[in-house]
C-alpha cells in the first residue's frame, strides 16, 4: 500500500509551519481560548487521515481520524504538556471507513435525515479516552449501540444490557453518547447528550466544549439541546451553562415556522396562567370565555376561550387541538423564544391573535390593540364569530338496552351515540384488529334518569331544576359547584334489578375476571358538525366484583385495587361525566336542548397499561373519488398518552399516504423525545405499513356509509398491544373548521381591519 508519513513537533503556544512533498502539509496554529493547540494538515486528494501524537517521539497514539483532503484539529491535551509531537498518515478512503473524529459544517456525509427540523450525526465519547469524539456514519448506524459494539474497543460485542449500564447510568459510566443536530438553515447547530440519568453539569460543560471543537466551522453557533431526560436539570442550571458560554435551546428553534394547531383569529384580553391554575381561574372569573389564554403547557383538558397560545409544544392530534378546530379557536405555539417573551409582556392587555398560513408556513401573530378598539368596531368584529349551531341527531329509543356493535352504522348515533355507532365500521371492516364490543343504548340512560329520588322528583327533573337558571356565559364558579353536586347525585343513583340483569347478561361475552371498559358515547360528539373530543370520561369495571356477594376488596380483576370496582359503579361514573363542566358549558354555549341529548356506552375489554406497547392518534383526509387516504400518525411509546398529552414529551410523527393498491408510503417527520434519536416507537416499517393499510380500509368503510362530500377528515385512535397486535379503538369524522369570515387583520401586513 502506498503510504506517506509526516511528523511535526511543537511546544505549547509555539507557532511553527512546515510543508513539503506533493501537496502535503502539517502546521501548528494558535489555539482557542482554552489553550488547545490547533493542528492543520492534509492532502490534495480525498483521504483517510490519521493524526498521531507523542510527548517523547517514542510512544505514539492516534488522537484523530478525519476524512477528506485536509483537517484542522484542536488538541485538548496540550495545556497539560510541556511539549507535543505530531505526525499523520494519509491513506485511500474506503467504504468501510465509517467513523471519524471530526464533522464538516454546514453538512457532512455522515448526517442522516431526521425529518422535521434537522439532520443528525451520532457520536460516542469513551471516558477512558475523553479527548476524542467518535462520530458514526449515521446513514449506516441507526443506534449508538450498533456503532459502539461494532467499532469501539473495548465495547465490541457487549450485550444491550451491558451497553445501557455503562452509557445510560451515572453509576459505572464508561461512555457518553449523543448527537450533533444540523438545521436546514442558519449558521448554527445543536449538541445533545443521551442518558437516562441526568448528567452532571460539569461533565456536560466539558464534553460540550470537546464536541464543539470537532466541528470544522469555528464560526458556527452551537446550542445545547437537552434530551427529554436532561431537560429539567438543564433548565434548572441555565445560569450555570450561560456563564460558561453555553446557550440552551430546543429543536423547535429550527422549525420552519410557528406551529398552528388550529387556525383562526380572536380579539380579547391576554391572560397568562400556569396549566395547573387554569381551572381555578376559570371558576373564579379571572379567566373568561372572551379572553385569550397563554399557558405554560397544554393539559388534557382546557375550558373554552377565544384564543390559545402555548409556551411549550403539544400534539396536533390532542383532544385540546381537535376541540379548538371544532370551535374555530386559534391555537398556536410560538417557536421563537424572543417572540414568546415579547407576547408575555402583553398580558392583561387587549390583543388581536391570528394563527394561519403565511407563505406556506404557519405563523402566529399577536398584536396589542393600543389604543383600544372603538366599542362599535369591536362589536362588529366579534359579530363575525357567531357561535355555529350544533347539528346533531336527537336521541331516540332503540327499544332494547343492548346491541352488538357489528350491526351498527354511524346513522345509529341517535340510539347509541357517536363512539359506539362508529365502532361498527371497525368491527365489520377489520374484525381481527378491533376488540369485540357491545353497545348500551340511550334507553338505559333514560330509564336510569327516570328513577324517583327521596324528594319525590325524578333524577331528570332534579337535574333540570338545578340547572334551569343558567344562561351563557354563566357564573362559572356557581355552575361548577352545581355540576359537582349533580355528578354526585348520579354516581349514588341505583339501577333496578331488571336493568342489572339485562346488563350482566350482555356482559357474559367478556371475561368476568378481567376489567371491562365502559366508554362514553353521546349524540353530541363525533357528529358531522362537532367533535366533542375529550369532554366526557370512560371508566373500567370488574363484573366479578358485582357477583362475589360481598363489598370487600381487593378487586377480583386487579389485586392492586384495594376496593371493589364493579361494572355498575363504572357505568354511574360515565353517566356522571355527562355533566362535566366543560361538556355542559359547551352544550350551554351552543344552545343544545338537554332533553335531546344523553349518554350511551361502548363496552369492551380494558387494555392494561403494562400490555400497551404503543398508542397513537392518526388524522387525515379520505378522498372518496381518488380512493386515497393521506395524513399523519402520531405515536408514543407505552401508555404515554397522545390524545391527552401532559406536554413534557414530544411524540413521533409519521406522514402516511395510501392509495387503492394498499402500498402505503411513510416518512418520519419527528421522532419521539422519549426514545434515542433515530429509534421508532413501533417496528419500522412493518407496523406503520400495516397500520396505513388498516386506516385506508376503515376510511373506505366509513366513507361508504357516510356520504356527505367527496372528501372528509377522519380521526383514529390506535394501540399496539402485547405480543405485537395493532388495534384500532376509534374512528370519527372531524368537522370542518368553522368559517371565520374575513379575518380582522392579514398576516405579514400592518394591522388592517376589514369591516
Amino acid at each position: 500500500m502506498n503510504m506517506r508519513r509526516f511528523w511535526f513537533c511543537g511546544v505549547l503556544l509555539a507557532l511553527m509551519n512546515s510543508a513539503s512533498g506533493e501537496g502535503l502539509r502539517l502546521s501548528l496554529l494558535p489555539g482557542n481560548e482554552h489553550g488547545w493547540i490547533r493542528v492543520q494538515g492534509g492532502e490534495t486528494t480525498n483521504q483517510l487521515i490519521t493524526l498521531n501524537a507523542s510527548s517523547n517521539l517514542l510512544d505514539w497514539q492516534i488522537i484523530a481520524v478525519s476524512h477528506g483532503s485536509n483537517f484542522t484539529f484542536l488538541d485538548p491535551i496540550t495545556p497539560r504538556l510541556s511539549q507535543r509531537f505530531y505526525r499523520f498518515d494519509a491513506r485511500p478512503l474506503r467504504t468501510t471507513n465509517d467513523w471519524k473524529n471530526q464533522l464538516q459544517f454546514p453538512s457532512d456525509p455522515f448526517a442522516r435525515y431526521q425529518g422535521g427540523a434537522q439532520n443528525w450525526v451520532k457520536f460516542a465519547i469513551p471516558l477512558h479516552d475523553p479527548a476524542r469524539v467518535f462520530f458514526a456514519d449515521s446513514t449506516r448506524f441507526t443506534f449508538h449501540y450498533d456503532f459502539a459494539t461494532a467499532r469501539l474497543e473495548p465495547f465490541i460485542g457487549i450485550s444491550p444490557e451491558e451497553f445501557e449500564r455503562i452509557s445510560q447510568r451515572n453509576t459505572n459510566r464508561e461512555l457518553v453518547v449523543g448527537s450533533v443536530l444540523y438545521p436546514y438553515r442558519g449558521n448554527e447547530y445543536g449538541i445533545q447528550f443521551v442518558s437516562h440519568d441526568p448528567l452532571p453539569k460539569e461533565l456536560v460543560r466539558d464534553l460540550f466544549e470537546l464536541v464543539k471543537s470537532t466541528i470544522t466551522d469555528a464560526e458556527a453557533q452551537p446550542f445545547y439541546i437537552p434530551t427529554f431526560e436532561q431537560s429539567a436539570g438543564a433548565q434548572a442550571e441555565r445560569a450555570y451553562f450561560e456563564s460558561n458560554g453555553i446557550s440552551l435551546n430546543s429543536a423547535e428553534r429550527w422549525a420552519g415556522g410557528d406551529i398552528c394547531y388550529s387556525s383562526g383569529w380572536a380579539i380579547g384580553q391576554l391572560k397568562f396562567f400556569a396549566a395547573t391554575n387554569v381551572a381555578g381561574a376559570y371558576a373564579d372569573g379571572r379567566l373568561s370565555p372572551n379572553d385569550i389564554l397563554i399557558v405554560d403547557g397544554v393539559p388534557a383538558e382546557l375550558p373554552y376561550v377565544s384564543g390559545l397560545i402555548t409556551l411549550t409544544p403539544t400534539t396536533a392530534n390532542s383532544h385540546v387541538a381537535i376541540l379548538a378546530q371544532s370551535y374555530g379557536v386559534p391555537f398556536v405555539y410560538l417557536v421563537s423564544e424572543a417572540e414568546r417573551a415579547r407576547v408575555l409582556q402583553l398580558t392583561n392587555r387587549e390583543v388581536a391573535l391570528q394563527a394561519g398560513d403565511a407563505e406556506g408556513a404557519c405563523r402566529g401573530l399577536v398584536v396589542a390593540l393600543d389604543p383600544p378598539l372603538d366599542p362599535t368596531v369591536r362589536s362588529n368584529l366579534l359579530a363575525r364569530k357567531a357561535v355555529p349551531e350544533v347539528v346533531f341527531a336527537p336521541k331516540e329509543s332503540f327499544g332494547e338496552y343492548i346491541a352488538a356493535t357489528e350491526t351498527l352504522v354511524p346513522a345509529d348515533i341517535k340510539y347509541f351515540g357517536g363512539k359506539a355507532a362508529n365502532y361498527g365500521v371497525l368491527r365489520r371492516v377489520i374484525p381481527s384488529n378491533s376488540e369485540l364490543a357491545i353497545a348500551i343504548s340511550f334507553d338505559l340512560w333514560d330509564d336510569f334518569m327516570d328513577q324517583v329520588l327521596t324528594n319525590g322528583r325524578t333524577l331528570r327533573l332534579e337535574i333540570s331544576n338545578r340547572l334551569a337558571e343558567f344562561t351563557y356565559p354563566p357564573n362559572v364558579g356557581v355552575l361548577q359547584t352545581r355540576l359537582a353536586g349533580i355528578r354526585t347525585l348520579i354516581r349514588t343513583g341505583t339501577f333496578t334489578t331488571n336493568q342489572q340483569a339485562a346488563v350482566t347478561n350482555a356482559l357474559r361475552v367478556f371475561d368476568r375476571k378481567r376489567n371491562i371498559r365502559f366508554r362514553s358515547s353521546t349524540n353530541v360528539e363525533d357528529a358531522d358538525s362537532f367533535s366533542g373530543a375529550g369532554l366526557y370520561d370512560s371508566y373500567s369495571g370488574c363484573l366479578a366484583d358485582d357477583q362475589d356477594d360481598d363489598a370487600q376488596g381487593p378487586s377480583v380483576c386487579d389485586e392492586t385495587e384495594m376496593n371493589e370496582r364493579g361494572v355498575f359503579r363504572a357505568i354511574g361514573r360515565v353517566y356522571a361525566s355527562f355533566y362535566n363542566s366543560n361538556a355542559f358549558l359547551e352544550r350551554l354555549r351552543r344552545g343544545v336542548d338537554e332533553n335531546q341529548a344523553g349518554m350511551a356506552l361502548l363496552v369492551h375489554h380494558s387494555t392494561p397499561d403494562e400490555t400497551e406497547l404503543a398508542n397513537g392518534v392518526a388524522t387525515g383526509f379520505w378522498k372518496r373519488t381518488a380512493l386515497q387516504f393521506s395524513g399523519s400518525m402520531v405515536t408514543q411509546t407505552g401508555a404515554v398518552s397522545v390524545a391527552n398529552p401532559d406536554g413534557t414529551a414530544r411524540p413521533e410523527t409519521v406522514s402516511i399516504d395510501v392509495t387503492s393498491n394498499l402500498s402505503p408510503s411513510v416518512q418520519v417527520a419527528e421522532f419521539s423525545s422519549l426514545l434515542p434519536l433515530g429509534a421508532h416507537v413501533m417496528d419500522w416499517q412493518d407496523d406503520y405499513l400495516e397500520l396505513g393499510r388498516l386506516l385506508f380500509r376503515v376510511a373506505q368503510g366509513y366513507g361508504s356509509v357516510v356520504t356527505n362530500g367527496p372528501e372528509m377528515k377522519l380521526d383514529f385512535e390506535y394501540k399496539k398491544v402485547t405480543p405485537g397486535r395493532l388495534e384500532l379503538k376509534q374512528v370519527r369524522q372531524i368537522p370542518p373548521t368553522p368559517s371565520s369570515n374575513v379575518p380582522p387583520f392579514i398576516l405579514n401586513q400592518p394591522m388592517m381591519f376589514v369591516l
